[in-house]
């Protein structure tokens, strides 16, 4: 699953290295709800601009992450 390492309070690193924040939070709650176990998923890391493209070429199979929808042609 997708996630941010680097804006806290959503993601990020704590002093041992271990990923905390609402995303991972987030993540480990969608595991334990649809999978049974928080410890069945693996945390990717990615950068913003990586997200849609790690989901598009199957290198994770969720993301957390604001998206939104902008109609074409508005300004």
């Amino acid at each position: 699953m997708g996630v941010k390492d680097n804006l806290r309070p959503l993601g990020f690193q704590n002093a041992a290295g271990q990923l905390q924040g609402l995303e991972i939070d987030l993540a480990r709650r969608i595991a334990q709800d649809i999978l049974g176990d928080v410890e069945a998923i693996t945390l990717q890391p990615l950068a913003n601009s990586d997200r849609i493209p790690a989901l598009l070429e199957d290198r994770v199979d969720l993301v957390i992450a604001r998206v939104s929808a902008t109609p074409r042609g508005l300004v």
